[in-house]
């Protein structure tokens, strides 16, 4: 399994045959990675901005972003109750490519 950190733009639902969905439109963020210390720290594209529909229940964690040096784009992440010694529960940083 992977992680991915997006910012979610809006939620809806659809219906296709009898079966109800409630759904995301997420902006992916690149970059995913964990740090030296097992935090993970994201990257905010400024442009060629990458979007995703996701369904909310593979919504893991609602998170915060920390900008943590001079660049406008550089974020670290945390929640609350972190655990950063689990290394983001055994999953890997995810590709774009994966979605």
């Amino acid at each position: 399994m992977c992680w991915f950190v997006g910012e979610v733009y809006m939620y809806f639902s659809h219906e296709q045959r009898g079966n109800k969905l409630f759904l995301a439109v997420v902006k992916v963020l690149q970059n995913n990675d964990l740090g030296r210390h097992g935090i993970p720290h994201v990257t905010k594209a400024q442009e060629n901005n990458q979007f995703a529909v996701i369904n909310v229940a593979d919504i893991i964690r609602c998170v915060g972003l920390f900008r943590y040096s001079d660049e406008d784009t550089d974020y670290k992440v945390s929640w609350p109750y972190a655990r950063y010694d689990d290394r983001m529960d055994g999953r890997i940083p995810g590709l774009f490519s994966y979605l």
